[in-house]
């Protein structure tokens, strides 16, 4: 095996393991499941009427439980945590945000000048675990994007050097 077929075996081999690692986080990382099911299994479905705000759930959170999670399936409305003082969080798509003790309304606004049909996933959980599932998903993430990359200049580096190679080789 010559140099340049090594750069390539070598390349599409990182490619391959640390995509695998990237697309099956979710099997191995263990706090993954927990959220997913739990977005999975509560949801609202709601009709936001054109330039309208309407409130959707009213949500207890403790000290334990402070973190709200929320997942909308369209980015066009903008998901709102309000309490008493008023709002705490806006964001389109998707919410995260650590709140103190006490009741919480979620509510969805609609800017567009359309009715807008949300389905609405929804959780609490601790802060500690959430910070802890995208701190290693961050660093999962990272790892694997830079050894792919990695991996497609390897092989792209032994695939250009094989094919200028023959193409161009002095001869003696």
């Amino acid at each position: 095996m010559n140099r340049n077929s090594l750069f390539i075996v070598v390349g599409v081999l990182l490619i391959v393991i640390f995509l695998s690692v990237y697309i099956l986080t979710p099997v191995y990382l263990p706090y993954y499941k927990v959220v997913d099911k739990a977005l999975e299994n509560n949801y609202t479905i709601v009709e936001v009427p054109p330039s309208k705000t309407i409130k959707v759930l009213t949500i207890n959170t403790t000290e334990s439980n402070n973190t709200i999670y929320l997942i909308a399936n369209t980015s066009s409305v903008y998901l709102q945590v309000i309490n008493s003082s008023g709002l705490v969080a806006n964001s389109s798509e998707v919410l995260i945000t650590k709140v103190y003790p006490g009741t919480y309304y979620i509510a969805i606004a609609n800017p567009t000048n359309t009715y807008q049909y949300v389905t609405l996933r929804h959780a609490i959980f601790t802060y500690d675990e959430i910070n802890s599932l995208y701190s290693t998903l961050g660093v999962i993430t990272t790892i694997s994007e830079f050894f792919i990359a990695l991996g497609v200049v390897a092989a792209g580096y032994g695939l250009i050097a094989s094919f200028f190679g023959k193409r161009f080789k002095r001869k003696k």
